[in-house]
């Protein structure tokens, strides 16, 4: 009988341990599947990340060419006022000369004069386009709206 009851007793020793052994394992397998989850989270995180920032990064140079572009469209209109004033200011000139040159009698007194202040405009002139020639400032104006055709 005290056989029997030792070998009862270590049956069941032996079924406590298997079962901590199963229940070991199956614990271990659960934190092993928690942990890939967990990686696999993070990598999705950092996936994720990675593309906003790249779409951040599309956006910002996206900001900058519109913002450049703006700028430049901001200067081509600087540029075409400052044209167009100087258009109408070589016209007036040209009005104020003659009629100076005709209140003056021909060659005599002022008439000489209308003659210099227009040689000196058109000089003006000529040196602007080319200075905006040179900036590559070519908005498709033909020479003759130029300030010089009305000379």
């Amino acid at each position: 009988e005290e056989e029997e009851e030792g070998e009862v007793r270590a049956q069941r020793r032996r079924e406590r341990e298997r079962e901590h052994r199963r229940e070991m394992e199956e614990m271990a397998a659960i934190q092993e599947k928690q942990w890939r989850w967990s990686e696999e989270e993070r990598d999705r995180w950092r996936r994720r990340e990675e593309r906003w920032e790249e779409e951040e990064m599309q956006w910002r140079a996206r900001l900058v060419g519109m913002q450049m572009e703006h700028e430049k469209q901001v200067m081509q209109m600087h540029v075409d006022a400052c044209q167009s004033q100087t258009q109408m200011l070589g016209i007036l000139v040209r009005l104020v000369c003659q009629f100076l040159g005709a209140a003056g009698g021909g060659d005599a007194g002022l008439g000489g004069l209308s003659h210099q202040v227009l040689h000196n405009l058109q000089q003006q002139q000529h040196h602007q386009q080319q200075d905006q020639g040179s900036m590559g400032a070519d908005n498709g104006k033909s020479d003759a709206s130029s300030a010089g055709h009305y000379m």
